[in-house]
C-alpha cells in the first residue's frame, strides 16, 4: 500500500451494486448505494494488490496477473505517482 491518494471518478452505472429506484431515493437507499460503491472499490484495490504480488512471482500465472493489474489500474485511473511510490516501497523492502 502507498500513502498517495487520488480520486476515482466513476458513474454508479459503471460498477455492480444496488441500482437506483424509480421512486425518490431516500437516505437508506443512498447509503446502501454509497456502501456498495465503497465495498466494490475496496475489493478492486485488494484484487489489484493481490495480482501485483502474483505478477512479481515466477510462474505460469505471472502474465495473467499482470494483465489484471493493468486492467484495474486503467479502470481506477491510477496516477503514475502511485505506481512509482509502490515500486520505491518494494525496492526498500527487498534490498
Amino acid at each position: 500500500m502507498t500513502n498517495t491518494w487520488w480520486i476515482v471518478q466513476k458513474r454508479y452505472s459503471q460498477v455492480p451494486f444496488p441500482r437506483r429506484h424509480f421512486c425518490i431515493d431516500n437516505a437508506h437507499i443512498i447509503q446502501e448505494r454509497r456502501d456498495g460503491l465503497q465495498e466494490f472499490m475496496a475489493f478492486i484495490i485488494w484484487l489489484r494488490y493481490t495480482c501485483q504480488f502474483l505478477a512479481d512471482l515466477p510462474g505460469p500465472t505471472r502474465h495473467k496477473a499482470q494483465y489484471i493489474v493493468n486492467l484495474i489500474s486503467r479502470f481506477i485511473e491510477q496516477p503514475v505517482e502511485v505506481e512509482e511510490e509502490a515500486a520505491h516501497i518494494m525496492l526498500t523492502l527487498f534490498t
